[in-house]
């Protein structure tokens, strides 16, 4: 908070060299237009909302990678414009974007958030899900 942001990347605890998830959510990344998300480990929640968002991507049509993510492969990919989209993924947001990553004192931007970013046609796929504007086919409601 100090340092001006409201999240925390986490790293794994053994090298501090990959990704394991933000301070409250699962994370999310579109590099090379693919869905690329840390693998699950003893230190990663397996969230309903990531999986759901995996599934949804896949249904899409878009690749979706579960595995290991560097710090170094986040940052060579943002400042060569590979890494496009970077968001949280939970119950309460569903997806809340990433704006900018601190690596080593330096802020590497990602670009602005439209409606056409895979991360806001997740979220309004899952929300035109839950309301029943469109099919569950992967029978995720259940009517009470």
């Amino acid at each position: 908070r100090e340092q001006g942001f409201d999240q925390v990347i986490w790293t794994d605890a053994k090298e501090h060299k990959y990704v394991d998830e933000s301070g409250a959510m699962n994370i999310m990344f579109v590099i090379d237009g693919k869905l690329v998300t840390p693998q699950l480990s003893s230190s990663i929640l397996d969230g309903v909302t990531r999986n759901t968002l995996s599934q949804l991507a896949k249904d899409m049509g878009v690749t979706v990678e579960e595995r290991k993510v560097s710090i170094d492969e986040i940052e060579k990919s943002i400042q060569n414009g590979n890494l496009t989209e970077a968001f949280g993924a939970g119950t309460a947001a569903v997806v809340s974007p990433v704006a900018t990553i601190n690596i080593n004192g330096k802020d590497l931007h990602l670009p602005a958030v439209t409606d056409s970013a895979l991360m806001m046609r997740l979220k309004k796929k899952l929300n035109d899900i839950r309301t029943g504007v469109e099919t569950d086919v992967h029978r995720w409601n259940h009517i009470i």
